[in-house]
Formats: C-alpha cells, structure tokens, sequence
C-alpha cells in the first residue's frame, strides 16, 4: 500500500518538504474550488486557507482554464485578500519535455478537495506550532 494515502504520511512529507524549503506550492482551481459559477458564491474557507498558507510564504499558483475571464478572477480573489504568485505556470520548471506543472499540493473541486483540504489545515497547524 503507498504510504501517501495515509493524511498523516502526506502531511509529514509536506511539513518535511517546507522545512527543507522554506515553502511549499500550492495549486488552487477557481471554478467549483474558489468560486461556484452556478450560485455566485465565493468559498471563503478555501480562500481564507490559503491567504494562511501565503503568510507562511507559501507559494499560491492559479490553475485555470477559464483563461477568458482571468481578469474578472482575479479581481474576484483580490476582493478576499487572495493575490496568486503564478497564474496557470509553474514556479519549477520540471524540464523542457514535460508540461506537468509542479505542486507540492493541489486544490482542485475534481481531485479529493475535502481531503487535500484537510491535509493542508493539518500542515499549516504543524508548520505553525513549529515556529
């Protein structure tokens, strides 16, 4: 069994990652994640989070294909304190074959967000408690 299924595993190696590095980077869709286009509501728990993780110099990367409307998200994210670092790039470059964008965690409303979600607050807390 991949020990990475395990939250407590996952949130070890994060917090291991962020020592080593002094950050971690965040992947953050916007529809369904941070915004449901459907009700006009804008998820502040999601957003509040990772405002947190940015004050612990976090790194925050927009991944979205709604590539038409990035100034109205913008705009939108701004209004809750939410200003990304990159938008629809990678801060690492994984090499010049690959597109594969690099997150050390991805918040996304199609990818287990309850519990990477969960993962995250858990990091933070021990990220937190540390220094």
């Amino acid at each position: 069994m991949n020990p990475y299924l395990l939250t407590e595993n996952r949130v070890a190696k994060l917090v291991a990652q962020y020592k080593e590095h002094g950050s971690l980077v965040i992947g953050v869709d916007f529809d369904f994640t941070l915004f449901n286009s459907l009700t006009k509501e804008y998820y502040t728990d999601i957003s509040d989070l990772v405002v947190e993780a940015q004050k612990l110099n976090c790194k925050l990367c927009l991944w979205t294909a709604n590539t038409a409307r990035l100034d109205r998200i913008q705009d939108k994210c701004k209004e809750h304190g939410l200003v990304f670092d990159y938008i629809n790039e990678s801060p690492i470059n994984l090499g010049e074959h690959t597109v594969k964008p690099h997150f050390n965690l991805l918040l996304d409303d199609v990818a287990s967000l309850g519990q990477t979600v969960e993962i995250l607050q858990q990091t933070l807390k021990e990220i937190t408690n540390e220094n």
